[in-house]
């Protein structure tokens, strides 16, 4: 599938793109609010500005995507890799990260409200613990310098 089809077929009102293999897609901007992406391959993809309000993108690969500015609100990312991902000023409002990879992930000006971050991996991540200090969860998560939050 390229990124012509999905969004082709998004706006015909299919929502359910599981296992979809969208490497490097551009979809900079794209509203795609509640579609479902879980387990799709979206390695190094330009989702910047990007609506996901409540999409499923659960155990996807983002490994290095660009989320910038992102609407993630409500998304559920549990299991996704994110690791080294740009999400740079996304909001994640309420998002479940629940077991997430942030490794290396750029969190700078994300809104991480609400957001539940239970057993992530934020090793070496750019993200404040004013950031942080606003989620709902850090338990056991792995914490920016490697340390293991209680």
């Amino acid at each position: 599938m390229n990124t012509k089809e999905l969004l082709r077929r998004y706006r015909a009102g299919e929502r359910n793109f599981r296992g979809a293999r969208l490497e490097g897609a551009d979809l900079q901007g794209a509203d795609l609010r509640g579609i479902k992406l879980n387990g799709a391959i979206l390695r190094m993809a330009d989702m910047r500005g990007a609506k996901l309000y409540r999409a499923n993108l659960r155990g996807a690969n983002l490994y290095a995507a660009n989320l910038g500015g992102a609407d993630l609100r409500k998304a559920n990312l549990q299991g996704t890799n994110l690791a080294r991902a740009d999400l740079a000023g996304a909001d994640l409002g309420k998002a479940s990260l629940h077991e997430a990879h942030l490794h290396e992930a750029d969190l700078s000006d994300a809104d991480l409200s609400q957001a539940k971050l239970k057993q992530a991996d934020l090793s070496e991540a750019q993200v404040t613990m004013k950031q942080l200090s606003r989620a709902k969860s850090l338990k056991a998560a792995t914490m920016p310098d490697g340390s293991k939050h209680k």
